[in-house]
Parts: structure tokens; C-alpha cells; sequence
């Protein structure tokens, strides 16, 4: 399964991204152990503290690339093995990364998981908001009532969306 998390960009050791690294390691860890395949955009904050988690297990980890606003190749993270250079902005690397998704995978996040969340509502794509991680994930999670998942977005239910709060639970999202 190829398993995509979405958050928060910026330096893992500053708020709120260093507040997460417990948990995007182990969740990086984790998606590495059951098998899966990890993706991401490819670059700092989440996605670098999920990537890393994700090699130190020998994990499969994908980055897919945006160009910069000066039409710069922007590096991938040091955990990411497979760099996907796309040649998009920022927005629309998204759905590349999302159409590959199988599931998708929500961490806090300003405006641009916020794109990624109803993007990948929008392609269909099952996602689990990570409750208790701030940001735009947070404050989508708490549109729904807890007692009867899953959730949809809008009435056309394009995708079923979840909510957890830890990583362990997410097992049965991908178990094999």
C-alpha cells in the first residue's frame, strides 16, 4: 500500500513540528514494519521527521518535488530514496502525491494540507486526520461527531475520512 502523509512543513526543531516528532517517527516507522510504502512531499517538518522514522526501518520512502518559485529544484529531505521531480509548484505537486496515495494520512498542517486534504477527499482517497496535532487537521477534525465513523466531507461521500489520536490505532487502516 502506498500510504501518503500530509502536515506541517518547516524546521523539525521548531514549533509545532518538534512537538510531532515522537509521533511522525514512529508512525514513519511503523508504515516501514507492516510493509507499506511511504509518500510525502518529499521536504522538511512531517515529512522529513516521517521519511526518517520510515528508512530507519529500511522503508520505502518517495518524495515528490515541487519547483520553487524561482523554478529551482527543491532537494529532497536526506530520508527520501525515491525523489519524484515534478516540475509543479507546490499545489499542484500535491496531486501527483495524492493520486498515488492509497490512503493518506493527515499531521496539523497550515494552507497547503489543507489543498491536500480536500484534494485527496476529491480524488477518493481514504484519510485519517491525526487528532491532537494542530493546524488544519485539527480544526477539519472537529466538524464531525466522534460517535459514527467514518465521515464525509460533503454529501457526495467521495472518500471516508477517520479520526485518531494515536499512532497505534492506525493499524487497521493498512494492516496486511
Amino acid at each position: 500500500m502506498r500510504i501518503a502523509v500530509i502536515g506541517y512543513s518547516g524546521k523539525i526543531d521548531q514549533s509545532p513540528v518538534r512537538e510531532l516528532r515522537d509521533l511522525c517517527l514512529a508512525l514513519g516507522k511503523q508504515i516501514a514494519r507492516q510493509g507499506h510504502s511511504l509518500w510525502s512531499g518529499g521536504r522538511d517538518g512531517v515529512m522529513a521527521l516521517t521519511s526518517m522514522g520510515a528508512a530507519s526501518e529500511n522503508g520505502e520512502v518517495f518524495g515528490v518535488l515541487p519547483y520553487d518559485e524561482q523554478e529551482e529544484i527543491v532537494q529532497p529531505c536526506p530520508y527520501v530514496k525515491y525523489p519524484i521531480y515534478t516540475g509543479l509548484d507546490f499545489q499542484m505537486r500535491s496531486c501527483v502525491l495524492l493520486k498515488n496515495a492509497d490512503l493518506v494520512i493527515s499531521i496539523g498542517g497550515a494552507c497547503g494540507t489543507a489543498i491536500e486534504i480536500f484534494g485527496a477527499y476529491g480524488y477518493g482517497k481514504p484519510l485519517v486526520l491525526m487528532k491532537n496535532t494542530g493546524g488544519v487537521t485539527e480544526r477539519i477534525a472537529g466538524w464531525f461527531d466522534r460517535s459514527a465513523p467514518p465521515f464525509y466531507l460533503d454529501y457526495r461521500k467521495s472518500a471516508p475520512v477517520y479520526i485518531e489520536t494515536n499512532v497505534e490505532e492506525l493499524t487497521k487502516y493498512y494492516a496486511r
